[in-house]
């Protein structure tokens, strides 16, 4: 139960009041032996040691301290925002980090921040993961600090520790990994082959002696390149049902599901995985958009306008049909304004296919990159409801700014 608790994607604070509920109200016993610890005399012991430990690294990381300053990261999707390296993101008080970060981030933009308060000189650092409302769900440092440490350590025994945690998962489930604040990396998708609590041997051997680490398996995941590829996927208590849409390469995860479910044969799958990669290939090495040889891409066979088509365009606020269906009338005014261009020459760039347009997504970058800017001066030139646009088109293309060189976070840095 301590194990699963500490494992658990709740609030530090939370673990630390169930772990206290459970040396409360549960008999006590001693540790289990296994290759990271001693078997200790009291369970209680340990997690009233753990318990304090936490209590007095975080009442250290909170106090104001002479030769410390304060920064903070911002993680969306799968980076971290560099915000926290810039000169105007250091502050002296762990208040003022957790204000300015609300202040530049929206509740729902990020999913994460990582606050740091660092010691100048090269002295380390403690790091706080926390979320929007500056709630703690892990802290380490990398500095000894040994009037904060009991004799023997016991701070990561939830992962140290191996326990039997049953999964309804099984081979061939198409899954991802939640992190440890309940977010899907939905980039990290891949097809489940099997997990080590599976093997009976191997089973055994984990309970007996081994550690969190042993909540693995073997999982498919895919290539750059189309190519199927195997892996070690865990820990097993983070995984999820992937429910999002299989695109690209990803396609390839839902005919390997099939083949192991038995409901394809290997040939099958064999003729899918070389038409992902020839689809590759042809994409990477006979492009028909390169330098001496582009075909504008509204004069290509498949973006011709059928009859059909022009039909559906007059019912639709003169809109392309293809191009109804991901922008509103609005957007496309929206892009028209901030471009100089009429409704043509926009809708013309937005092909049936979606595609990394630079022409668009550049300037999208560009106008969030720019209220940015105006945000953090309290600049009388904030525009919300068009960053909100531009940061909307970019994300019909699965892009954020950060694709894009911040001219304006260069020169803040620089000053």
């Amino acid at each position: 139960m301590a194990v699963i608790i500490g494992r658990s994607i709740r609030p530090l604070a939370e673990k630390q009041k169930a772990w206290r509920e459970l040396a409360s109200d549960y008999p006590d016993m001693p540790t289990l032996k296994n290759i990271n610890h001693d078997s200790y005399p009291s369970l209680h012991k340990k997690l009233t040691e753990a318990i304090g430990y936490y209590d007095r690294l975080l009442e250290l990381f909170r106090k104001p301290e002479t030769g410390a300053v304060y920064t903070y990261k911002a993680w969306r999707h799968d980076r971290y925002d560099q915000y926290g390296d810039s000169i105007y993101s250091i502050f002296v008080t762990l208040e003022e980090t957790v204000t300015a970060m609300q202040r530049d981030w929206g509740h729902d933009e990020v999913t994460k921040f990582k606050i740091e308060k660092i010691y100048i000189g090269d002295r380390g650092t403690i790091v706080n993961s926390c979320d929007y409302e500056g709630n703690s769900y892990d802290i380490i440092t990398s500095i000894d600090f040994p009037h904060l440490l009991p004799d023997d350590s016991f701070i990561d025994f939830h992962f140290d520790f191996y326990v039997d945690i049953p999964t309804p998962f099984k081979k061939g489930d198409i899954l991802t990994f939640r992190d440890r604040f309940g977010r899907g990396e939905n980039e990290m998708v891949f097809v489940l082959e099997s997990l080590t609590r599976d093997d009976e041997r191997l089973h055994r051997i984990c309970v007996e002696s081994g550690d969190g680490c042993d909540l693995s398996g073997w999982g498919y995941f895919v290539n750059d390149g189309g190519v199927l590829y195997g892996d070690h996927v865990g820990p097993h208590d983070g995984f999820e049902y992937y429910r999002g849409e299989l695109e690209g390469n990803h396609r390839l995860f839902h005919y390997v599901s099939l083949f192991l479910f038995e409901r394809i044969g290997l040939a099958e799958m064999l003729a899918v995985q070389c038409r992902i990669v020839a689809e590759n290939q042809l994409s990477n090495h006979f492009r028909i958009d390169i330098h001496g040889c582009s075909i504008p891409k509204d004069l290509r066979a498949e973006n011709k306008i059928t009859a059909e088509e022009e039909e559906k365009t007059e019912q639709s606020d003169g809109l392309i049909s293809w191009v109804a269906e991901r922008f509103s009338i609005h957007q496309i005014k929206f892009l028209m304004k901030e471009l100089g261009v009429d409704s043509q020459t926009i809708q013309t760039r937005l092909i049936k296919s979606p595609s990394d347009e630079g022409f668009l997504l550049g300037r999208c970058a560009d106008i969030v990159h720019e209220e940015n800017h105006y945000y953090r001066n309290n600049d009388v030139r904030y525009n919300e409801e068009r960053r909100a646009m531009a940061r909307m088109i970019l994300e019909k293309f699965g892009r954020t700014e950060n694709w894009w060189a911040d001219s304006y976070g260069e020169d803040e840095e620089k000053m």
